[in-house]
């Protein structure tokens, strides 16, 4: 068995679980008229109120779907405990919020792996604890992906 193998396995048996909420949608005109090259416009929404409101996930006519996963979820202060300081360096933009979470891994509820880089980090977000968290960066060390979680207070 490889350490993915055992990875997924050790996941599925006893890690927590999370849930993504991927949200799926059209692309708001906001963000292609004028040259705003994929850019979130709320001033193209003042100026055309009646066409509907992205709220700044890009998105309309949204649709969400909710997968179950399981995930070993710690609180960012306890990742120094695991990995060293040029892998914590390594994952990014971490939030000192106390409530930033960090990820190691995710698998679906059959034991496959789940790819957190399928995760958009503007529209789909996780909940885990009753809270809910936007996906940060990711990286991939092995045997499992890393990805910061930070807390957030409104979803679309």
């Amino acid at each position: 068995m490889t350490r993915k193998e055992r990875h997924l396995r050790n996941l599925n048996r006893k890690g927590r679980t999370i849930t993504a909420t991927i949200v799926t949608g059209d692309v708001c005109p906001c963000t292609t008229q004028g040259g705003r090259d994929g850019e979130y416009d709320p001033l193209w929404h003042e100026a055309y109120p009646g066409a509907e409101d992205c709220q700044g996930s890009k998105l309309i006519n949204r649709s969400k779907s909710v997968t179950n996963l399981k995930s070993f979820v710690i609180d960012y202060a306890s990742l120094s405990n695991f990995y060293t300081k040029e892998s914590i360096g390594l994952v990014g933009r971490i939030s000192t919020d106390v409530d930033s979470k960090v990820m190691i891994g995710a698998c679906n509820t059959d034991g496959t792996e789940f790819d957190l880089t399928t995760i958009n980090e503007h529209s789909d977000y996780f909940t885990y604890d009753s809270l809910n968290y936007k996906r940060r960066d990711v990286i991939s060390l092995n045997p499992a992906q890393i990805c910061v979680l930070e807390r957030i207070t409104k979803v679309l």
